[in-house]
C-alpha cells in the first residue's frame, strides 16, 4: 500500500506546492509593484542611500523644495536678514525705526528708505505684526 501512496502523495505535494506558489506570486504582484516602485523609501541600507536612483532624486527635490520653496522659512529669513544688515544703533534713530517700518526718511542707502521685505520689495511693505 505505502509503495503506492507515497508517489502519489509525492506528486500532490509538488502539484500543490507549485500551485500555490503561483498563487501567491499573482496575490503579492500588485503589493511588491506598488511597493517596489515606491521612492520616498529605499531598500538599502543606512549609508548607501546615494546608490538607490530613484530615493535619492526624491530626497534632493523634497530638501530643495524645503529649503527654497517653504514661505515661512522665506519670510523668517528675510526679516532675520533685514534685522542683521540694518542692527539698531540706538538713540532716537533706533526709536523712529522701530516706531516706523519704513525707517528714518534718507538716513537709509537702500532704494525705497527702508528694510527689504519678502520677495525682494522694499519700503513699508514689511510683514509687521
Amino acid at each position: 500500500v505505502w509503495s503506492l501512496l507515497f508517489p502519489t502523495l509525492m506528486l500532490l505535494n509538488f502539484v500543490v506546492g507549485a500551485t500555490s506558489g503561483v498563487i501567491r506570486f499573482f496575490v503579492m504582484l500588485p503589493f511588491m509593484l506598488v511597493r517596489f516602485f515606491r521612492v520616498d523609501m529605499t531598500f538599502l541600507p543606512e549609508g548607501l542611500e546615494d546608490w538607490d536612483w530613484s530615493f535619492h532624486p526624491f530626497l534632493c527635490l523634497v530638501l530643495h523644495s524645503h529649503m527654497r520653496l517653504n514661505p515661512v522659512m522665506c519670510a523668517i529669513v528675510a526679516e532675520l536678514g533685514a534685522d542683521l544688515a540694518h542692527p539698531p544703533a540706538g538713540g532716537a534713530a533706533s526709536a523712529a525705526r522701530e516706531s516706523h517700518p519704513g525707517g528714518s526718511s534718507g538716513s537709509s542707502s537702500s532704494v525705497g528708505g527702508g528694510r527689504s521685505g519678502v520677495g525682494g520689495r522694499s519700503g513699508g511693505s514689511d510683514l509687521v505684526a
